[in-house]
């Protein structure tokens, strides 16, 4: 079996490091694992073209593989 299907996550809330709960467990049907050969790769395809696939209201921020999209609007309808 390939470490690429039946890959399963959850979502753990904690504050102040006590857990608060957990999700349920789903099935991740894209994406690679964490440390693989491939993740290098993979990584900088899917982010290539995502300076210029957002527009001119969104602040893009990356940083090595983290990246952040900030939105500010005076209204939850212009943001919505």
């Amino acid at each position: 079996m390939s470490y690429l299907y039946y890959r399963k996550q959850r979502v753990e809330l904690r504050v102040l490091d006590t857990c608060i709960c957990f999700s349920t467990w789903r099935t991740v049907k894209c994406g690679v694992t964490q440390r693989s050969v491939l993740c290098p790769l993979l990584f900088n395809i899917c982010v290539s073209d995502l300076l210029g696939s957002v527009d001119n209201i969104s602040n893009v921020i990356m940083h090595a593989d983290d990246t952040s999209i900030l939105i500010s609007k005076n209204c939850y309808e212009d943001i919505n």
